[in-house]
C-alpha cells in the first residue's frame, strides 16, 4: 500500500519472487528505489539461505545508481553489538550476538555500501521489538531498515508501534525521512498575441 498522496509519483512497481519486491517512487534529488523482502528463518536451509540473500544482492545490483535504495523487511536476522560490525550497524539493538541471518544481513550491507539503520536509534525496549515471541511477554528485533550509506542523513528514525492490528505477531516498524517530492507542474495557456486589431 502506498500513500494516495504519492500514487501519481509512483514510477514502477515489480515482484521479483514470492519473497521479494521492488518500488520504485519519483523523488526531486534522486528517486526512491524500495527493496521489501522476507528472509528464510534461522533454521532455514543453508542452500534456501544462499539463493535468497544473492537474488536480494542481485536485486539491489540493477537499482539505478543514482537513486536512493532502501532495503527493508522481514530478515529473520538478529544483530548483535560486536565490534567488527560496526561499520554496518549501531549499537542500538535488543541482542548482544548477531545470528546467522544478521550475519549475512550485515554481509549484504557491506556488499552494497548500506548502513543497517533500524539499529542507529535510541528508544526504549519495547521501541525496538519488531517480532512477539508468541504466548511470551519478550521478543526479537529481527525486522530491518537499510539505506546507502551516502543517504543515511535522509532517515530521522526508526522505531516500532506495538498493538496495531494486523493479524500479526510483528510489531509496525516506522521511519522519518527528510524527503522533497517531484511538484507537479500545471500547464499555464498563454494568451496569444491578437496581430489583427
Amino acid at each position: 500500500m502506498i500513500d494516495k498522496k504519492i500514487k501519481n509519483k509512483l514510477i514502477e512497481f515489480k515482484k521479483i519472487d514470492g519473497r521479494i519486491s521492488y518500488l520504485r517512487i519519483k523523488s526531486a534529488i534522486a528517486n526512491i528505489s524500495l527493496i521489501n523482502a522476507y528472509a528464510p528463518t534461522e533454521g532455514a536451509a543453508i542452500e534456501e539461505k544462499e539463493v535468497f540473500y544473492n537474488k536480494l544482492q542481485e536485486s539491489c545490483e540493477k537499482i539505478p545508481k543514482h537513486d536512493t535504495l532502501i532495503v527493508l523487511g522481514d530478515y529473520n536476522a538478529k544483530i548483535g553489538r560486536e565490534d567488527f560490525i560496526k561499520d554496518v550497524a549501531g549499537k542500538e539493538t535488543i541482542h548482544e550476538i548477531t545470528t546467522d541471518n544478521g550475519m549475512r544481513l550485515c554481509h549484504l550491507a557491506t556488499e552494497m555500501d548500506m548502513y543497517i539503520i533500524s539499529t542507529k536509534f535510541k528508544h526504549k525496549k519495547e521501541h525496538k521489538i519488531t517480532w512477539n515471541i508468541p504466548g511470551k511477554n519478550k521478543g526479537n528485533q529481527i525486522d530491518h531498515i537499510l539505506i546507502k550509506k551516502n543517504r543515511e542523513r535522509m532517515i530521522d528514525d526508526v522505531r516500532s508501534y506495538r498493538g496495531t492490528s494486523v493479524e500479526t505477531d510483528h510489531n509496525l516498524v516506522i521511519s522519518k525521512m527528510k524527503l522533497r517530492m517531484v511538484e507537479e507542474k500545471h500547464r499555464q495557456i498563454k494568451k496569444k498575441w491578437d496581430k489583427e486589431n
